[in-house]
């Protein structure tokens, strides 16, 4: 016996509604959380993931570690002020730090390479400040894109 096809949508509803009620709940997926305190280094409570899922981020004895190197001279140390944002295609890092000499963006273009961290001097750091890729080789740093407070750019050799 054939069914209108409004019966099937129906039926088929209900099915999915009766498969929610027994399924377990799912467990909301957040970017990992920054626990900012007056005067100390954010702790991540997690390593921060890359897109791709191949490369991880944190920050802890004053450093930054991507894929578990240390990317600071060992003589230096560092404290990240925004979370870290990963290029969409997760190969490339960009945060902005504070070391003794004042506030930079810190990007690693290239995660896969051993390349160094490539550094701009920031004329301040603001609290708000937020990053974002505006392109494979470019970063803007400010409130929101469209009013960046700097923008950094680079050609790759």
């Amino acid at each position: 016996m054939q069914f209108p096809s409004s019966v099937c949508v129906a039926g088929g509803l209900w099915l999915v509604g009766a498969t929610a009620l027994a399924a377990p709940a799912p467990r909301p997926h957040t970017a990992a959380p920054v626990t900012r305190t007056m005067g100390r280094q954010p702790r991540f409570s997690q390593a921060q993931i890359s897109p791709c899922g191949r490369h991880t981020l944190h920050v802890g004895a004053g450093a930054v570690f991507v894929d578990g190197q240390r990317v600071h001279r060992p003589d230096e140390r560092v404290k990240v002020l925004a979370t870290p944002v990963w290029r969409h295609d997760g190969k490339a890092v960009a945060w902005v730090e504070r070391t003794r000499t004042g506030a930079r963006l810190a990007v690693l273009a290239d995660v896969t390479k051993n390349e160094s961290v490539m550094f701009w001097a920031l004329p301040a750091a603001v609290d708000d400040d937020q990053l974002a890729w505006a392109g494979p080789h470019r970063v803007v740093v400010g409130n929101n894109i469209l009013s960046p407070r700097a923008v950094a750019s680079w050609t790759e050799d």
